[in-house]
């Protein structure tokens, strides 16, 4: 008799686990001596294979508590499956105009995770890369340690036009 209860369970828990959505991608890379150049470009790739499904873009910023300026300007570049090019300049807002930060902080690093496209659906299948470089007037910028992207799905289709 108690068997079955505790079967259950324990299959209910794997169901549950199943049952949430896996990230395409979530990377990150590290930027070496915390000095970002302007040749340090870092890539990452993303595998879609399903052109329906929202999906929800975050980077990942960790720098210095100390970090010199407010925000950070990137430049991100996709390089879809068909080889097009897009090339977006993104400015990420790390402190608000008083000088706190955004993210999570410890002594030692800030955390900030940012979505930079919410509900996103890619048009082609196949392999996208991505490749994001520093764009500030600074020439290395100072004081970031680490750079990730995350492609999660929502769980939510786009409607079939």
């Amino acid at each position: 008799m108690i068997r079955f209860p505790i079967l259950a369970l324990v299959f209910l828990t794997f169901l549950l686990q199943a049952c949430g959505p896996d990230d395409v991608i979530n990377q990150s890379a590290d930027i070496p001596n915390q000095q970002w150049f302007y040749t340090d470009s870092l890539q990452f790739e993303a595998n879609i294979s399903d052109t329906t499904q929202l999906y929800d873009i975050r980077l990942k910023v960790t720098h210095q508590p100390d970090f010199s300026w407010q925000n950070l300007y990137v430049r991100v570049n996709t390089i879809f499956p068909n080889g097009q090019r897009l090339q977006q300049p993104l400015s990420i807002d790390l402190a608000d105009q008083g000088g706190v930060w955004f993210g999570q902080c410890n002594s030692k690093t800030c955390l900030l995770d940012m979505p930079i496209q919410e509900n996103a659906y890619f048009q082609q299948t196949g392999t996208y890369t991505f490749v994001i470089e520093q764009f500030m007037r600074e020439n290395p910028v100072k004081g970031i340690h680490r750079i990730g992207l995350q492609i999660k799905p929502t769980g939510s289709t786009r409607p079939i036009e």
